[in-house]
C-alpha cells in the first residue's frame, strides 16, 4: 500500500480498492465465482493504471527492459480483449455460480407456472 499511496500518489481509499480488486478479483476469476463482476472490476482497475501511469509511454511494451522507459499500451489491449471475452461469455459451465443461477432459474420457472 505504501507504493500506491507514496510513489503512485493514490489516495489511501483508492489504493485499498486496487489491492482488494487485484486480490479477490483474481481469486474469483480462478474459481469462476462472480466472473462478470470480477472482470468489470479488474477492467476498471486497468483503466486506472493506463490513465495514471502508462498513457504517455507509447504503444509497444518495453521488451528490452530499458532503464527509465515505461511499458506501453500493447499489454493492456490484450487484457481488454480477454476481459471483454470474460464479460460476454461468463464463467462457463463449470463455474462456481452454476448452482446458484440454476436454483434461481428453477425458482423463476416455478413462479411463472404458478402465475399462469
Amino acid at each position: 500500500m505504501g507504493f500506491l499511496t507514496g510513489r503512485a500518489g493514490l489516495p489511501s481509499v483508492i489504493a485499498l480498492l486496487v489491492i482488494l480488486v487485484e486480490f479477490f478479483g483474481a481469486l474469483f476469476l480462478i474459481a469462476g465465482f462472480a466472473t462478470r463482476l470480477a472482470t468489470i472490476c479488474i477492467l476498471g482497475n486497468f483503466v486506472g493504471v493506463i490513465v495514471t501511469s502508462n498513457l504517455n509511454n507509447g504503444f509497444f511494451m518495453n521488451w528490452y527492459a530499458q532503464a527509465n522507459k515505461g511499458e506501453g499500451l500493447e499489454y493492456f489491449i490484450l487484457l481488454f480483449g480477454l476481459a471483454i471475452i470474460s464479460v460476454v461469455a461468463g464463467g462457463g459451465r463449470a463455474n462456481a455460480d452454476a448452482p446458484i443461477t440454476k436454483g434461481l432459474l428453477v425458482r423463476q420457472r416455478r413462479s411463472k407456472t404458478a402465475i399462469a
